[in-house]
């Protein structure tokens, strides 16, 4: 390392003339740092401070360094190994290689985010001004990244034990079969979920209906029922009973359903065909690593939260043409939260009398509940549902438009009311019924054969506590039915008395629950 710190690069000012480790050092926070922190630090130079950070770090934190100039990050990579020196390996030090999505993704995969809790932000010099904006972006989307996980890891709690208990009721259903999905070339779609916005919406896509496609949210059928309209294709994500009132009325009609296999099954029965089937990756579980069907007969979705988000995903892959979202507003004006007909505000206008007046609990700003840049309101989950579609969207920007501004921002042009759809279509016909190896039931039965022998296995390391092995081989049948703990608020396998009795009688309720369905004990 040069005994002058590189004070100038490319004209600007990076370092003030005086500055050197103990100048980095002082800006380092002073112990004891709490647990749980991300720090993120911008454009590391030669590492100077980092030393003392990761000195201070306790186990369950880490630190994130990224410089924006790969230029600059080339010459400084070899000052920054040898002034760290074995710390550059330390496994809480983390490197950002590019401001990309990607990059990010890959970033959150090797980070222990259940260690994690809050994201603090250091600067350790001033090489990271002249990018102050872009590290700023970066950081809220550390922020975001992390919310979003404990956001989901808490649903996961509370409903991992319904998506298996969907899931297999699902797989085990009498002549359950796969119902390919259908391709629609370069049909235009209308994307409905049951925002206000769709309410502008519907009034065009009524005009155009022989010319258009419409892909509806389950949560808008009521909305589109109210407008006479028949929807192409219908999403359905939802696990629990909630969603039952937006099907009411719609049964047998010619619709195509793409369900999750984690959604309710009473769900998949309303209309007249078989569903087309999809899974969620609902968590990072051994499970995807050995699921038996190929993409192109049960297609594995991303953990999207939202069903409007979910059937821009479906659309996306059934027509190659353009894409109209709207009602995915993921906003509301205050008093609103909902499309007319939809059920949130159906159930208030049932219940309204004199001495209790049509107000929605949250539709007014109190915490929680803040506006947007269009004078809405929003919440934080909403916020993640949009963060995620926008995601989802920059993949497929060049074919994608929302009907209106007024929702949380995309990074989506808005379409033009006046135009029209390019191409006439005719009513959606499902694909015929198939039925690849394996049959669901049968992987269903497999399924039921690992929970026996991890039964048994649990039998065999109770009588012989101290035999390692044991306890190796009943640790390593566990984690092939990840599926079964990862609900746990502590995951990972422990040797604890009161994990294994969880885990004993999770694994017993699944043995005896889907060891009685018919289709299993033939």
């Amino acid at each position: 390392m040069s005994d002058e710190p590189l004070l100038t690069w490319k004209g600007r000012r990076v370092r003030a003339l005086g500055d050197g480790p103990e100048t980095a050092a002082r800006k380092v926070p002073a112990p004891p740092l709490r647990p749980g922190g991300l720090f993120f630090v911008p454009s590391p130079l030669e590492g100077w401070g980092l030393d003392l950070l990761l000195d201070r770090l306790p186990p369950e934190a880490a630190v994130v360094v990224f410089e924006k100039d790969q230029d600059l990050d080339r010459r400084c990579a070899a000052d920054f190994l040898r002034f760290l020196g074995p710390r550059a390996k330390d496994p809480r030090l983390f490197r950002l290689r590019e401001d990309t999505e990607t990059a990010v993704q890959e970033l959150f995969h090797r980070l222990p985010l259940a260690k994690l809790r809050r994201c603090e932000f250091l600067t350790l010099n001033g090489a990271w001004m002249p990018h102050a904006a872009r590290y700023r972006e970066v950081f809220a989307r550390l922020e975001q990244g992390l919310t979003r996980w404990w956001s989901n890891r808490i649903t996961g709690v509370h409903l991992g034990p319904l998506w298996v208990r969907n899931l297999f009721d699902n797989l085990t259903s009498p002549g359950l079969g796969w119902n390919p999905w259908p391709h629609w070339g370069s049909d235009p779609v209308l994307v409905c979920g049951a925002g206000i916005t769709l309410e502008e919406a519907l009034p065009w896509a009524r005009a155009h209906r022989t010319r258009l496609r419409i892909v509806a949210a389950d949560t808008s059928l009521p909305v589109l029922k109210a407008w006479g309209l028949v929807p192409d294709a219908v999403v359905c994500l939802e696990a629990q009973h909630a969603n039952l009132r937006d099907f009411a009325g719609w049964r047998g009609a010619p619709v195509a359903l793409f369900a999750d296999l984690t959604s309710l099954p009473g769900g998949s029965r309303v209309f007249g065909t078989a569903p087309h089937w999809f899974i969620s990756e609902f968590a990072h579980l051994g499970l995807w690593n050995r699921w038996p069907w190929d993409p192109t007969t049960v297609p594995r979705l991303p953990p999207l939260g939202s069903v409007g988000v979910a059937a821009a995903w479906v659309t996306w892959r059934l027509t190659q043409g353009p894409v109209v979202l709207a009602g995915l507003d993921f906003s509301f004006p205050s008093g609103k939260t909902h499309a007319r007909g939809a059920p949130a505000l159906a159930s208030l206008a049932e219940s309204t009398h004199r001495l209790r007046p049509m107000e929605q609990v949250g539709t007014w700003e109190r915490p929680g509940v803040r506006p947007t840049a269009s004078g809405w309101l929003t919440t934080p989950v909403m916020e993640g549902y949009a963060a995620v579609l926008a995601d989802q969207a920059a993949k497929e920007a060049n074919r994608t438009w929302v009907w209106s501004s007024q929702g949380l921002p995309l990074g989506l042009p808005v379409w033009s009311r006046a135009s029209r759809p390019s191409t006439e279509t005719e009513t959606a016909t499902p694909g015929a019924t198939s039925e690849p190896s394996p049959a669901p039931q049968d992987w269903a039965r497999g399924e039921l054969q690992r929970w026996q022998n991890i039964l048994a296995s649990f039998d065999r390391a109770n009588s012989n506590p101290h035999d390692e092995a044991l306890w190796k081989d009943l640790e390593q049948r566990l984690g092939e039915v990840d599926y079964l703990t990862f609900s746990f608020p502590d995951p990972e396998f422990r040797r604890a008395t009161d994990w294994l009795a969880r885990a004993q009688g999770q694994v017993r309720w699944a043995a005896r629950r889907w060891d009685k369905t018919d289709s299993l004990s033939r």
